[in-house]
């Protein structure tokens, strides 16, 4: 069982009356923490990962009100290409 939008990932595994173990699992907000869920079906093992992104690099594209981060003009391609060894 599980529930999202958490403030942290959490689990833990009960065992019913009748002997049947379930895991419940808190995963966070990713939009908040960074941080999704793994949950391996073969043996119920559940861990979390944290992703980074760095979005410095990525404002300069809109300073002049326009273009999508990841829309590539020529001259962009043409300059990395030239920068590459």
């Amino acid at each position: 069982m599980y529930t999202g939008n958490g403030s942290d990932f959490q689990t833990k595994v009960m065992e019913l009356d009748s002997g049947e173990k379930i895991r419940l699992i808190v995963v966070p907000d990713f939009s908040i923490t960074g941080k999704v869920v793994l949950l391996n079906l073969e043996n119920n093992e559940c861990t979390s990962l944290q992703i980074d992104i760095d979005l410095g690099d990525m404002n300069g594209l809109n300073e002049n009100g326009g273009g999508d981060p990841m829309d590539v003009d020529e001259e962009t391609i043409h300059q990395a290409k030239s920068q590459s060894p």
